[in-house]
């Protein structure tokens, strides 16, 4: 087990390190899986999970994000593609995170910090290692009770 979400609705949401992505129904106590098969290993690694208040289900993952319905069904994929400017710098998601205005932050090796506008549905960089042999990543954030998000980077956890 890579991450776990216990949902608004009572539902928990459980990321492997396989790729795989569980919801067990409290209703009914049973499981059910979201991602199978062959798509699995495509879809990388679940890394973190976060709720938005719009009843969404952000799946971070190793090879970019996934959003879901709370009933699991799959809204849309993200993927990083160097054509699109306000798309994702990167795949390798390691944390995400709402703060007060509602944006989500999304952070990880190779894309930087990033935040997400749910009005346009545009990503915006705050700070990209774009250089892909760097050793610079980050691994957290983490919003503080001022709601300035603070986030450190390793190797000299300054970010």
């Amino acid at each position: 087990m890579q991450t776990l979400l216990r949902a608004s609705d009572g539902g928990l949401w459980i990321g492997l390190q396989s790729g795989a992505l569980l919801r067990l129904d409290p209703a009914s106590g049973q499981s059910r899986p979201l991602v199978t098969g062959t798509t699995v290993s495509a879809a990388g690694a679940v890394t973190p999970l976060l709720e938005t208040p719009d009843g969404r289900i952000w799946v971070g993952r190793d090879k970019g994000l996934a959003l879901h319905r709370l009933d699991g069904s799959l809204l849309h994929l993200l993927q990083h593609d160097p054509r699109l400017p306000d798309g994702l710098a990167g795949n390798q998601v390691t944390s995400l995170l709402q703060d007060l205005a509602g944006w989500v932050w999304v952070d990880g090796s190779g894309l930087g910090l990033q935040r997400h506008n749910p009005a346009n549905q545009a990503f915006r960089v705050r700070s990209a290692d774009l250089d892909p042999g760097s050793p610079r990543w980050l691994a957290c954030c983490s919003i503080i009770s001022s709601g300035c998000g603070w986030t450190p980077a390793w190797p000299d956890y300054t970010a």
